[in-house]
């Protein structure tokens, strides 16, 4: 059960860490333009 939860948890900052960069990436894009 802690195994499961621990992975989810994983998975769960994973999928926020990605999501983070991707929209910091986006960003400086954004302004790269500009």
């Amino acid at each position: 059960m802690a195994m499961e939860l621990s992975t989810s948890l994983t998975i769960l900052s994973i999928s926020l860490t990605v999501h983070t960069l991707f929209h910091i990436n986006d960003t400086i894009k954004r302004s790269g333009m500009v």
